[in-house]
């Protein structure tokens, strides 16, 4: 289970309950290059669900509660 730091980056604000919109504004990117970086976060996590995602880097330390 690997994320990159810009990917552990966005799961934490999404973990803050940012949508994809508010996310890309705050980065300076495009809504598609969010939804990209989720998109190989899923993979990597396999995980079908954003929330999955979260659980599964919380509980592996890859993000903390601080973070979200």
């Amino acid at each position: 289970m690997r994320l990159t730091k810009r990917e552990a980056q966005i799961l934490a604000m999404v973990g803050k309950g940012l949508t994809v919109k508010e996310i890309a504004y705050r980065l300076d990117c495009g809504q598609q290059t969010i939804k990209n970086h989720m998109y190989r976060m899923h993979r990597a996590l396999d995980c079908t669900t954003t929330a999955g995602a979260l659980i599964k880097c919380l509980k592996a330390g890859i993000i903390t509660l601080e973070d979200c």
